[in-house]
């Protein structure tokens, strides 16, 4: 009969092991709570006041940027675009980095409709499906293309703007015509896991520069899950300084690029 008992009491003790391990790898899931179709119900999860956001510092060299974010690599408490951004669609992201010359809506959200915004640097993790799935078709494809095309960073730092133009194949893109895409793998180390490359577009406004930074971390344990790292610095403007552009963005790349992974929450997704 002791022995019954002993055994029925280890049997509980390791189910409620089990279920306090199951709860807490759930309660630090970093996946997005879906706000969606339940807007009315959930809209307290993202209709929050705004962060009293102040710059904490500048970009000297990208005319006095303000930086607005900065978290260290290893935080387990980035930001999310709740009470930060507005104008962006929240997709589940866990921000690192932010920096820009946008304007305040008039509650004090960093507003990225300002049309006359011209630079946004941000660094930014994603663990939603979907939205790694659009990385591994699109972002993938956009990779390959700049990966096969023959200009180099230094041929474009070196270069001029007409003549930049005449060695890509231009096609209309959102308005833009898009002047294609070039690798930035060449500028980073070893040690830095990702891909990278410049996507370059001109119009009657001018030109738009982005510049990608990219790493799929697959789990190593399974407590962890699939996380999607992007660094992204965008620029818009009739004469962009491409030099200080890369250099910014390698600077980031370099804090950023092989962050380790460290559980986070909280995130929410419309």
């Amino acid at each position: 009969m002791l022995k019954l008992v002993g055994v029925v009491l280890i049997s509980i003790f390791l189910c409620l092991l089990l279920a306090c391990s199951l709860s807490a790898r759930k309660s630090l899931s970093p996946k997005a709570f879906p706000i969606g179709a339940n807007y009315e119900k959930y809209r307290h999860l993202w209709d929050k006041p705004a962060k009293p956001l102040k710059p904490i510092t500048i970009i000297e060299s990208l005319d006095n940027l303000p930086v607005y974010i900065k978290h260290p690599a290893e935080s387990n408490s980035p930001d999310t675009y709740v009470g930060v951004l507005w104008g962006a669609h929240p997709m589940g992201q866990y921000l690192y980095y932010l920096a820009g010359d946008m304007s305040k809506t008039s509650d004090g959200h960093l507003n990225l409709n300002d049309k006359e915004f011209t630079t946004l640097s941000l660094v930014e993790t994603s663990f939603e499906d979907d939205v790694i799935r659009v990385y591994l078709h699109d972002g993938i494809e956009a990779q390959k293309r700049a990966d096969e095309n023959p200009i180099t960073e230094g041929k474009l730092q070196n270069g001029k703007w007409h003549k930049i133009e005449d060695l890509f194949n231009s096609y209309t893109d959102n308005g833009y015509f898009r002047a294609g895409d070039a690798s930035l793998n060449d500028i980073f180390s070893d040690d830095i896991p990702g891909v990278s490359r410049l996507e370059f577009y001109r119009s009657n406004r001018g030109y738009k520069i982005d510049l990608i930074y990219n790493y799929l971390r697959e789990p190593k344990k399974t407590s962890e899950f699939r996380r999607l790292l992007t660094v992204r610095v965008e620029h818009s403007s009739k004469e962009p300084n491409f030099r200080a552009l890369v250099a910014h963005f390698e600077t980031i790349v370099h804090e950023y690029g092989n962050m380790p992974y460290v559980p986070v929450s909280g995130s929410v997704r419309m």
